[in-house]
């Protein structure tokens, strides 16, 4: 089942779609949780913030 076809799924149908359908290593994080709910997002944005921060360093002042 392609991922685009269960956006509106639940987790649980869309996490094995979107598993097999990306091999991105950020998509493949995802793994790792069996609830997706909004606490999860917002703990994942933070946590790919706290990665880009550390990765893309803003201009000198």
């Amino acid at each position: 089942m392609k991922a685009n076809a269960v956006s509106n799924s639940a987790w649980t149908t869309k996490k094995p779609a979107l598993m097999s359908a990306s091999w991105l290593l950020i998509n493949q994080q995802l793994h790792e949780h069996d609830t997706w709910d909004g606490e999860a997002i917002q703990k994942r944005g933070k946590d790919l913030l706290d990665k880009a921060l550390k990765l893309w360093f803003g201009p000198s002042l």
